[in-house]
């Protein structure tokens, strides 16, 4: 990186002298060093033949981060810095022949002032790391949990996992290399990235509490969790199972964690025995759910934007129940499920209150939702609504497609393959303004861009390459004097063909059809 500063005289008359510019370089130089195994010896005596091993540099201050990997039998490595304070990590990227830990950070930082250095890195052998996950007091598998350093200001903050662990149903974890017990790192500072959770259950806590130096405060890592009551509150009439919680399909949102527990997400197709208490990837929605958006830049949503490139506004979260759910007695289409929620308590809030109904499917595959705004604010509103989501059809989020069918009602996503499950949803009973796809990663979305593709102010159809996909789906205008209201009826569809889903879509037509576009009892 070259940092120039140029000095010339403000004053432009012929009179003024002249002053010759002049530039100041940072010129990066070069740290070598030789990457020591257990022992002392090559690290390539721990590794397979032709075995790889990343170096990484992280810087504290100076910068930017850089990365080299060298092929065994070679355990050499070379990093052009920039000066700056760094700490040095190495990666086997191959599963080791001995317990050498997935990344091994070099707690000694390295201080770089300028001229070529040479630091080695002698790698220890990693320590089995105990625990595991707990269900109702039971060893559990499959339970993914992710620690990351504890080291204050690393850069990147994108690679700051240590350990990518997953419970065994005997106890302990396995590492992503498939090794138990996993080898961790010892003497060295860690905290938890993510909650404990499977689909179904509620999260209990983790011992011990983050931060913690292993194996000083702890040599194992537990997770207990215990069975939710989601269940009531799940959709299962056909193959398709919903989970329905306060503005939140799926139940995924963090804030229903510790209160009613993780829901089922959305499965399809399920078995007999209806959803399974299974890792969170089982869900086909990984979080999706209200949103509501007034013009210019107000969103109010009942699914958690936490965590997401979109920018929440005054909370992440604003429509919030307002008294308990619960699950009415059966009627002649299956069991519904009702809530009551109000954006009160969001600081965007404009005195909306949102009643939502859920509805068994036929025997197709869909779920049905009822959602009645009211204006309980003084002034008259004019809001549209829809739904955001964020699909990982199975399980794997990096190959989804995603596309628009049926004049815009439809949106849906699928892998890109072709094959396996098609999901998505369908507005019905008010006009469709907004059919918006978003790829993550590809910048930051503002309150007034999500209300803008609610009202279909900004449009994507469809994304046709593979990655991470989110889409808004959004209905309207509504316009409501005070205490008047409206109606938005929406499906949640799956298939294993497109045909499939547009036959959910029909038939999810013709029930609301049959219910009526009447209010909420």
């Amino acid at each position: 990186m070259t940092l120039s500063v140029a000095c010339a005289p403000t004053d432009k008359s012929p009179l003024a002298p002249s002053t010759p510019n002049f530039s100041v370089s940072v010129v990066p130089h070069l740290v070598t060093g030789t990457v020591y195994g257990p022992g002392g010896t090559s690290i390539c005596n721990d590794m397979p033949p032709g075995g790889q091993v990343a170096v990484r540099a992280m810087f504290e201050s100076g910068g930017p981060s850089a990365v080299t990997v060298a092929t065994c039998p070679t355990n050499t490595y070379t990093l052009n810095l920039n000066p700056g304070r760094y700490y040095l990590r190495v990666q086997p990227l191959s599963a080791s022949l001995s317990p050498l830990p997935w990344r091994f950070l070099d707690q000694t930082p390295l201080l770089h002032g300028g001229g070529d250095a040479t630091r080695d890195i002698p790698v220890e052998t990693g320590l089995p790391l105990g625990g595991g996950v707990l269900l109702d007091g039971n060893p559990v598998g499959g339970v993914g949990f992710t620690l990351v350093y504890q080291q204050p200001n690393l850069q990147p903050a994108g690679q700051l996992q240590a350990a990518l662990l997953t419970s065994s149903a005997s106890g302990g974890w396995f590492d992503n290399f498939g090794r138990h017990p996993a080898p961790i790192q010892g003497g060295i500072g860690y905290r938890f990235s993510i909650d404990c959770t499977l689909l179904g259950t509620r999260a209990l806590g983790v011992s011990p509490a983050s931060p913690f130096v292993f194996p000083t405060d702890a040599t194992d890592v537990t997770c207990q969790i215990e069975t939710a009551d989601a269940e009531p509150f799940t959709h299962d009439r056909n193959a398709l199972a919903v989970t329905s919680y306060a503005g939140d399909i799926g139940g995924q949102s963090p804030a229903f964690w510790t209160v009613r527990g993780r829901g089922f997400g959305v499965q399809f197709p399920i078995g007999p025995s209806g959803p399974a208490v299974a890792p969170v990837a089982t869900s086909h929605l990984f979080r999706g759910g209200l949103m509501v958006g007034v013009a210019p830049d107000v969103v109010l949503t009942g699914v958690s934007l936490a965590g997401y490139e979109y920018q929440c506004g005054g909370s992440c979260q604003d429509l919030v129940a307002d008294a308990s759910g619960h699950t009415a007695a059966p009627d002649p289409h299956g069991k519904f499920i009702r809530w009551r929620m109000t954006d009160a308590g969001s600081p965007e809030g404009v005195g909306l209150q949102v009643t939502q109904e859920s509805f068994d499917g036929d025997g197709t595959n869909y779920v049905l939702y009822h959602y009645r705004f009211q204006n309980g604010g003084e002034q008259t509103t004019t809001f549209w609504a829809g739904v955001w989501a964020d699909w990982d059809v199975d399980g794997t989020p990096l190959d989804d497609i995603g596309q628009t069918a049926l004049d815009g009602r439809l949106m849906y996503q699928a892998s890109t393959s072709g094959a396996g499950t098609y999901a998505g949803t369908v507005l019905l009973g008010a006009p469709v303004t907004g059919d918006r796809f978003f790829t993550a990663g590809t910048g930051v979305v503002s309150p007034a861009a999500q209300v803008d593709a609610l009202r279909g102010a900004s449009v994507l159809l469809s994304v046709p390459a593979g990655g991470d996909h989110r889409y808004i789906h959004g209905a309207g205008p509504f316009t409501l004097r005070k205490g008047h209201s409206a109606n938005l009826w929406l499906a949640v569809v799956a298939g294993h063909s497109l045909a499939d889903l547009t036959q959910a879509a029909a038939a999810a037509a013709t029930d609301v059809d049959q219910r009526g576009r009447g209010p909420v009892n």
